[in-house]
């Protein structure tokens, strides 16, 4: 898996298709969005300075 998710709708998207994978797939696929957490919520933590929130 190598896109990038954001916003709840699309996490639930995300996890249904996540859902259907084969559990070797699922693994990896769970593993990225594990390590692509932290910079995930960096990226938000960002946008909402810069909006003022």
């Amino acid at each position: 898996m190598t896109g990038r998710f954001e916003g709840s709708s699309q996490d639930r998207r995300v996890r249904v298709q996540v859902d259907r994978l084969a559990r070797r797939e699922r693994q990896a696929a769970l593993r990225e969005m594990a390590e692509a957490k932290d910079e995930v919520f960096a990226r938000r933590a960002e946008r909402a300075a810069r909006w003022g929130k």
